[in-house]
């Protein structure tokens, strides 16, 4: 689903990820496992296209990735699988769902409205209309990403988001700003999955969460994953990552130091705790 080759970034000249590899099969919940200022959020940035000062591969999906900054992907038939070449509305598109640690939540919509008014993804119909806004075919590395069906999950309709999510239902005439933390991250993920990702980016989900609402996180990626949706998860709390992940990246410096599975993770949970600080 997801391969990542010799991945740099920069700020500046301050170089923060340095020739990162990693791998996320589909349908697979990885977790990216770290101290503050590792690099997490800047690989995550990478994917979705949100950071510029970055050279290496990304190859998502059938994508065929080619060097990032190299100035291709410009969907004109250029090197038209480079997905590190396209900007960001482009890889929403295509598939990947960016839930960022502030959740974005637009504060002056209601929880319906965030969730009605994005594209989705994949439509199946060439015009149509999706919360109110015109949505048209168009293209994404040379494959048409609406108005073609797409090969990943469908979409989420908004009574399978209700169902999923009963609170969203309770508060759908809520403003955004008027739900709790917990609330607000469920808005975010759902949000997501309404516009038909296939590749879900979540940047610590669970931070500043209360035990309760970080395992109904936790129960929320699990249903995810079950609908065959692929996360890529920074998660700093190792023992809830080992509840959801099936593979974690240990990285320090920019560079990825480790791989490992959940049997390793727990057999050296003491060593990797102390490690990261906690």
């Amino acid at each position: 689903m997801l391969h990542i080759r010799e991945l740099s970034a920069w700020y500046g000249e301050a170089q923060v990820l340095r020739e990162v590899d990693l791998e996320v099969p589909a349908g697979a919940i990885v977790t990216l496992v770290g101290r503050n200022g590792a690099g997490k959020t800047t690989l995550l940035r990478c994917v979705m296209g949100l950071h510029r000062q970055q050279r290496g591969r990304i190859n998502f999906g059938d994508q065929a990735g080619t060097k990032a900054g190299d100035g291709a992907g410009d969907g004109a038939g250029n090197n038209a699988g480079d997905l590190a070449g396209m900007p960001p509305h482009r890889r929403a598109a295509a598939g990947i769902g960016w839930v960022p640690d502030d959740r974005g939540i637009y504060a002056s919509l209601t929880v319906e409205e965030n969730l009605t008014m994005p594209p989705v993804s994949g439509s199946k119909v060439g015009d149509s209309k999706v919360g109110g806004l015109k949505v048209g075919g168009s293209k994404v590395g040379g494959r048409n990403v609406s108005g073609a069906k797409s090969n990943g999950p469908e979409p989420w309709s908004l009574s399978q988001v209700y169902e999923a999510f009963p609170v969203l239902k309770e508060r759908r005439r809520f403003p955004g700003t008027k739900l709790s933390g917990g609330e607000q991250q469920m808005l975010a993920l759902a949000r997501v999955l309404r516009m038909g990702a296939r590749l879900l980016l979540c940047d610590e989900p669970t931070e500043g969460l209360s035990p309760l609402l970080v395992g109904q996180i936790g129960d929320i990626l699990r249903t995810v994953k079950s609908h065959g949706v692929t996360v890529l998860l920074i998660e700093q709390n190792l023992r809830f990552a080992t509840t959801v992940a099936d593979r974690h990246y240990l990285i320090a410096d920019g560079r990825v130091v480790d791989s490992l599975d959940n049997s390793e993770v727990k057999r050296r949970q003491h060593e990797l705790l102390a490690y990261l600080g906690m």
